[in-house]
């Protein structure tokens, strides 16, 4: 064992001289306070490692961990960063590792903060909310609590965080088309991008604490697919072109406020439990029927009108609707007069058929 009581340098971050100037002679400083920072990291820095001028100086520090010679015991873990905030007088923060990549004007290449690449030589692993595997093989595994033990711990507040730290993201979460395994997203299968379990939801929020809209499934695998608005929201779907269908399986149900009101689907019919009301017209290219035998097909409470004939039996009347009562004048007529009247009325075509009856008053069969 050897034990190394100071700070240690190494690498082209010998040029810093570890004093509270900011201006130093280490490269990483120099391009740091050009970026507009105040200071650099080294000079806060227990041990730092810089990169020199020599070509094949690529990697700052290089870690590897293997299992073969740990009998048994833990887990191989190339580099283990611990961060703790134990500070009970200022707000400060404790990183157990913090990353930052630059993309500078100019680069033909990109940045990246972190990659992970699992290497699998064995077997793939199928894992599920429900079902974890030793033998698992994972990219990024993020657990609350360090099996420390659920005394005296709360609850983590997120397992990832996006924010703007000056910057945006112009994807939250991307999926490459061949990355999920069941699809390369053009062949129409399907391949599972993210799973959950029943009861976990997405919530969408428009202020601070302010829900708007969840998803969510329902337990079971019968349970429902919830949409619910803290609001009066709808479902919309902005744009369905000419062509584009919503399908709904053979035998499905469209249920309305928890069965008051419901339409199946059944062999070539759709059956509603209550009345149909259409503010235009309905179009059939078959029959219409009820087979309810005290109910018929005809006109509602306050689709006809009402009109009374003015001055004599030859007044003209007006009346659009479709059905209707009409009173005639109460003038009285000599034995075999023939009077007659137009009504007007722009709910009758000249094509239509007229259905006439007399109701009451006057003598029946001169009266048509």
């Amino acid at each position: 064992m050897h034990y190394l009581a100071d700070r240690v340098f190494v690498g082209n971050a010998v040029n810093n001289k570890a004093s509270p100037v900011a201006s130093q002679a280490d490269w990483l400083t120099t391009f740091l306070l050009a970026r507009g920072r105040s200071v650099g990291f080294l000079e806060f820095s227990q041990m730092g490692v810089l990169t020199s001028s020599n070509s094949n100086s690529a990697n700052a520090i290089t870690a590897a961990a293997e299992t073969s010679n740990l009998g048994g015991l833990g887990n191989s873990i190339g580099v283990l960063g611990v961060g703790v905030n134990n500070n009970s007088s200022f707000t400060n923060g404790a990183f157990g590792a913090y990353y930052e990549a630059y993309r500078m004007s100019g680069s033909l290449g990109g940045c990246t903060g972190i990659e992970i690449d699992p290497i699998n030589y064995a077997s793939l692993v199928p894992i599920n909310p429900f079902a974890q595997n030793a033998a698992q093989t994972i990219g990024l595994q993020i657990a609350a609590g360090a099996s420390l033990g659920t005394a005296g711990q709360f609850g983590a507040s997120a397992g990832l965080n996006f924010w703007n730290n000056d910057a945006v993201f112009d994807k939250g979460i991307n999926f490459g088309f061949t990355a999920i395994n069941g699809t390369n997203g053009t062949d129409g299968n399907t391949g599972e991008a993210i799973a959950m379990a029943t009861g976990h939801a997405i919530t969408y929020y428009y202020g601070n604490n302010t829900k708007s809209w969840t998803l969510k499934a329902n337990i079971g695998v019968n349970g429902n697919y919830v949409f619910s608005s803290a609001g009066t929201g709808s479902v919309v779907v902005p744009a369905l072109t000419t062509g584009t269908k919503i399908f709904f399986p053979s035998g499905g149900i469209l249920d309305f406020n928890g069965g008051a009101y419901t339409v199946t689907h059944s062999t070539n019919l759709l059956l509603f439990s209550q009345g149909i009301f259409a503010t235009g017209g309905i179009t059939s290219g078959g029959n219409i029927r009820t087979q309810n035998p005290g109910a018929g097909i005809g006109y509602s409470a306050g689709a006809g009108g009402t009109v009374t004939q003015a001055t004599s039996k030859s007044t003209g009347m007006t009346l659009n609707t479709s059905t209707g009562q009409i009173t005639m004048n109460a003038a009285a007529l000599a034995a075999g007069t023939i009077v007659s009247f137009v009504l007007t009325d722009s709910a009758i075509a000249a094509t239509d058929l007229l259905v006439l009856n007399h109701i009451s008053g006057g003598t029946p069969v001169p009266t048509r």
